[in-house]
């Protein structure tokens, strides 16, 4: 497939007990690492997989991600 794939609605896990909303397909991982900065990073799954992460994907805006952070969010395809 061309393109990469995007986190969307990402929620944090270890900072909510539960998910404000209801995910059609969640998939979980963990934030690889996130540049404040610039307001990006990558979500890693438990599949291996790697997601890129932008700020304004996050449903909660005044978060800021953290390495180690456990997310579920939802999948979406950027083309390209």
């Amino acid at each position: 497939r061309k393109g990469s794939f995007q986190a969307f609605d990402i929620v944090f896990l270890k900072r909510l007990e539960t998910p404000l909303i209801i995910l059609k397909r969640p998939i979980s991982g963990i934030v690889k690492w996130f540049d404040i900065k610039k307001g990006y990073g990558i979500i890693e799954t438990f599949e291996n997989v790697e997601y890129f992460l932008h700020k304004s994907n996050m449903l909660i805006k005044t978060m800021t991600p953290m390495t180690g952070d456990v997310v579920i969010f939802e999948e979406r395809m950027e083309k390209g």
